[in-house]
């Protein structure tokens, strides 16, 4: 510290003259194009970017973007706008201006722009500075990452129903083809892509999350968790699935996305529509899947089912085969006797047919007795449920009747139905056994009793004894 009553010694360090540079472009952010505007502007190629520009100094500059064919340009060759000319950039068009809430002086530009997958930066309206001859070097941002400024659509969409699990209720599979990756291939050069690394480096280009949507064109009797919107006619949105490479699976020899989605109104007759988005933007709604019936058909027998639709096709085309199977006879002969006892029987009978990969059936087993042999069996009126019983046993099912009468003609018949899922009805069409009659209890003959008799005034007639030879 300098003694009181004198002067600070000056320093060394001379005065140098500095440029007043002026502070560069801030980076603009983009954000997701709101549903509002994607109803209005979902097919055309545009940018939602967000900046502070309370002066309106600034302007967005765009070019297209190729994986491998971005120039490689020094920040000295930026200087010049005839540079930045030749490396690609244009001015964006702006469509529309929308004021952020709660952010003070940040407003959200919805920008036009003449590239499907760009890059775009911020610069002075008035173009690069010149500070005493000099031009300086943050006249611009810094380029972003590369993104698309429009989404196509899914094409191909195709929806199948699928029965995977005895416990859940049925899945739809969605499966649809993308019309942009053809560029990916071609950029990298290469004619496989393994493992999905490419669509998590590229959140602005590549897919990251899909959207289902479905309406229902014909409600079904019986109908189970119909929505409201459903029934008026509309469309029911599911949420955002945002982990598409997790949720689905996505095949690069053909282009094709698989999605199995569950969040359907089962008994309805539905039509599905998907779309995929990247981090910024949706695409346009793909075209509508055809009819769906979402419903699981019951357990059906078969055996002879085949000999029988051949019966009624006879040597036909095999476009007739689904018309004869609806003509089918509603009872199948099918049952066998396996083992056949006064009081008891055994029938078997093959595995029901089962939806998908369903194991579980629930099978009921009915007796119906009958006066005759040739008499029709009443089921609904004389018929009895002996038994019902849940297996998985993909092979021949039997079973053991008891209490059953000797002498007795007697049918039986069985249906099943899916014991957790489904309608909970029984199938419509039946096995159905031949008429068979139990016999009489197999024992020995009753030993002989000594009975007195009062023969009276009968004459006694003593019969010659036989000859060997009288036979």
């Amino acid at each position: 510290m300098p003694p009181k009553g004198k002067a600070k010694a000056k320093s060394g360090v001379k005065d140098v003259p500095r440029l007043l540079v002026p502070l560069p472009p801030p980076s603009p952010a983009c954000i997701q194009l709101p549903d509002s505007m994607l109803e209005r502007h979902g097919s055309e190629r545009c940018l939602f970017l967000a900046f502070a520009d309370p002066e309106s100094k600034y302007k967005v500059q765009v070019r297209s973007w190729i994986p491998g064919e971005a120039p490689a340009l020094g920040i000295g060759e930026e200087m010049s706008p005839e540079v930045a000319k030749e490396a690609g950039w244009i001015d964006a068009k702006e469509i529309e201006r929308v004021q952020l809430p709660n952010r003070h002086h940040h407003e959200a530009r919805l920008l036009s722009c003449e590239f499907v997958r760009l890059q775009y930066r911020l610069v002075l309206a008035s173009g690069p500075q010149n500070v005493d001859g000099n031009y300086v070097a943050n006249w611009q941002s810094a380029p972003s990452e590369p993104l698309a400024s429009y989404v196509d659509p899914p094409v191909e969409l195709v929806a199948e129903l699928q029965c995977d699990n005895d416990w859940l209720p049925p899945s739809v599979e969605l499966s649809w083809k993308s019309s942009n990756m053809e560029w990916l291939k071609m950029a990298l050069g290469l004619d496989e892509i393994d493992g999905l690394e490419h669509f998590a480096a590229w959140p602005g280009l590549m897919p990251s999350k899909v959207q289902v949507r479905w309406r229902v064109v014909q409600k079904l009797n019986g109908s189970e968790q119909a929505a409201h919107e459903a029934d008026r006619g509309e469309y029911f949105v599911s949420g955002a699935i945002d982990a598409i490479t997790k949720d689905s699976t996505f095949s690069f020899n053909d282009d094709t996305w698989t999605l199995h989605y569950r969040e359907v109104a089962v008994g309805n007759v539905v039509r599905f529509s998907v779309r995929v988005g990247t981090a910024f933007r949706w695409s346009p709604w793909s075209q509508e899947s055809e009819d769906i019936l979402l419903q699981i058909r019951e357990p059906m027998p078969v055996l002879g089912l085949e000999a029988a639709i051949g019966s009624l096709v006879g040597g036909k085309s095999d476009d007739l085969e689904h018309e004869a199977e609806n003509d089918l006879p509603k009872e199948i002969p099918c049952i066998n006797c396996a083992r056949l006892e006064s009081r008891e029987v055994e029938v078997a009978w093959p595995s029901f047919e089962r939806t998908g990969t369903l194991s579980l059936v629930e099978y009921r087993v009915m007796l119906c007795t009958l006066a005759r042999d040739v008499d029709k069996p009443l089921f609904d009126d004389n018929g009895v449920v002996v038994s019902s019983f849940i297996t998985d046993n993909p092979n021949a099912v039997s079973t053991v009747i008891r209490g059953v009468f000797p002498n007795t003609w007697y049918v039986v018949r069985v249906d099943a139905r899916y014991p957790h899922i489904g309608k909970r009805k029984f199938s419509n069409r039946k096995a159905i056994s031949a008429p068979f009659q139990t016999p009489f209890p197999e024992r020995p003959p009753l030993q002989p009793l000594p009975v007195d008799i009062d023969l009276g005034d009968c004459e006694l007639i003593n019969l010659p004894p036989s000859s060997p030879d009288a036979a």
